[in-house]
């Protein structure tokens, strides 16, 4: 959803709300839609106020745990991931909340256990898929992390999350045409994506594009990428022995205003 609807929908939520203040999916839905926008503090306290009109609002639970995650309260993430798990043994959410709580929490072998008891209980996903392969490259177990990268794009379903990643730990590895043809896939779902525009300048770097690198990442700043960026990119141009373009491309950055932290990245 773009930013457009997201704000047409949020309107209406925010007014179901005010007609009806006992409304628990109405509260969920403001939270919802914070959430998709970054408003983490927001969105908690409307979900929160979902789960005071309806305990047993699984859904509202699930997103409450996910709220907390991004809010750096692990503890408070992992406790709301138990009772999801406990309420739908049968639903991948759960276990993947609880995984990242306690890799948060540094129980990282924890967190690995949760998600293969997850697949062997609800069975291979894309999405679950995708967390068992993000939470080993985070651990620098890249091969590992490449293995269950490809089988997550194998499956139907697999969306621009998935091939970004496959991308990125591709090109860990030093798969050049392997990363390449994961970003294209994820380019052609999603071509003006920040982040995608991002992995794909890395991707060029590798193919020796410098010049078309440096055009994608300038596509990719002007679609919302964060200035943040800006420095690792340059490291990798280092790292490819072009010191002169990376002195030229850090002046030309230097007087732009930083822009706004993109929400682009996959946090579901």
């Amino acid at each position: 959803m773009d930013r457009n609807r997201q704000g047409e929908a949020l309107s209406l939520f925010r007014t179901a709300s005010e007609l009806d203040p006992y409304d628990p999916y109405a509260e969920y839905g403001v939270a919802f839609l914070l959430s998709e926008q970054n408003d983490w503090e927001a969105a908690f306290d409307h979900v929160s106020r979902a789960l005071e009109l309806k305990p047993d609002f699984v859904t509202a639970l699930s997103r409450r745990s996910l709220i907390l995650l991004m809010l750096d309260r692990p503890k408070q993430a992992l406790k709301d991931a138990e009772a999801v798990i406990e309420a739908e043994p049968d639903d991948t959410d759960g276990y993947v909340r609880k995984a990242r709580a306690l890799s948060d929490l540094g129980q990282r072998s924890q967190a690995h256990e949760v998600l293969e008891l997850a697949e062997s209980r609800v069975g291979p996903g894309s999405y679950l898929l995708f967390w068992r392969a993000s939470l080993l490259a985070d651990d620098l177990e890249y091969e590992a992390a490449l293995f269950q990268i490809r089988r997550s794009v194998a499956l139907e379903g697999a969306d621009r999350f998935d091939h970004r990643l496959h991308a990125d730990i591709a090109l860990g590895l030093g798969y050049t045409d392997e990363a390449r043809d994961a970003i294209d896939q994820a380019l052609g779902l999603y071509p003006d994506g920040e982040f995608e525009q991002y992995t794909n300048a890395l991707v060029l770097l590798a193919e020796d594009r410098f010049d078309a690198a440096e055009s994608m990442f300038d596509s990719a700043t002007a679609a919302g990428l964060h200035q943040d960026y800006l420095g690792d990119f340059l490291a990798a141009l280092v790292a490819e022995g072009r010191f002169m373009q990376a002195i030229k491309m850090r002046a030309r950055y230097k007087n732009r205003q930083p822009d706004a932290t993109s929400d682009a990245q996959r946090s579901n």
